[in-house]
This record gives C-alpha cells, sequence and structure tokens, in this order.
C-alpha cells in the first residue's frame, strides 16, 4: 500500500532471512522547487526509529507499527506548476553480521482527509458538510 491518509498508522512485517544485527526506519521528506537549471532540493529526515538491535532468530517475522500522527505532515504534492513538489519516503536500512547495509527506499503518497466528508450510505458518495 503506498497512500496513507496522515492520521493512521502504517504496518508491515518483515521476514528475516538473512543474520540481522541492526534495523531502521525513516521518514524522510523530499521538497523541490524551481525548473531546469535552477532546481534546488531539499531534504529533511521527519523520524528515525531503531527498530531491532540484535540478532533475530531465522525465519522469524517483525511486525512493525508507525503512527504518522505523531507528526504533522502536509500532503504529498507532485508536480504542482511543474515547479513545485513535496514527496515522502519510508527508508529502511538492514545492517547483518558482517557490517553489509542494505537499503530499501518506498516513496508514500500522504493525503489529508477532509474533516467535513461523511460517507452516505443509501448513495455510496461523499457528502461535505452537516447540513447538507
Amino acid at each position: 500500500k503506498q497512500w496513507y491518509q496522515r492520521r493512521v498508522a502504517i504496518t508491515a512485517g518483515i521476514l528475516v532471512r538473512i543474520k540481522i544485527k541492526h534495523m531502521e526506519l525513516s521518514i524522510l521528506k523530499r521538497e523541490t522547487t524551481g525548473s531546469g537549471a535552477n532546481t534546488y532540493n531539499e531534504n529533511e529526515q521527519i523520524g528515525r526509529y531503531e527498530i531491532m538491535d540484535g540478532a533475530p532468530v531465522r525465519g522469524e517475522s517483525i511486525p512493525i507499527r508507525l503512527f504518522l500522527s505523531a507528526y504533522d505532515l502536509s500532503p504529498t504534492m507532485k508536480d504542482v506548476n511543474k515547479k513545485f513538489s513535496v514527496r515522502y519516503y519510508l527508508n529502511l536500512v538492514l545492517v547483518d553480521e558482517d557490517d553489509r547495509r542494505y537499503f530499501k527506499q518506498q516513496e508514500i503518497t500522504v493525503w489529508r482527509k477532509s474533516p467535513n466528508s461523511i460517507v452516505s450510505p443509501k448513495r455510496g458518495v461523499a457528502a461535505f458538510g452537516k447540513d447538507d
């Protein structure tokens, strides 16, 4: 799943097949402004979590739950007028017993749900406002 609402938790499970001694997960925010040769990129690490420190049993599944509500994330914006974008990434780093580092980076889309939206059970569509 790549689409997440701002106030939910990201859940995942990692199946261990190599001898891991350290694992961490971080949320990265990448802002891009400008276009062409005048492009400016800014990277910011929003949060960093040490998932484990020590070797798990081979074949064990490690559950992960990361709550996004702890952060004030803006929605993902992709190429607004071809001059501005805000993107979020989950970055997983594994370190094995031989101190080799394995990386996995996955882009996630953060969206903001309207606080006034109510789902109508009869029509199956969202109605906005409480007086409608």
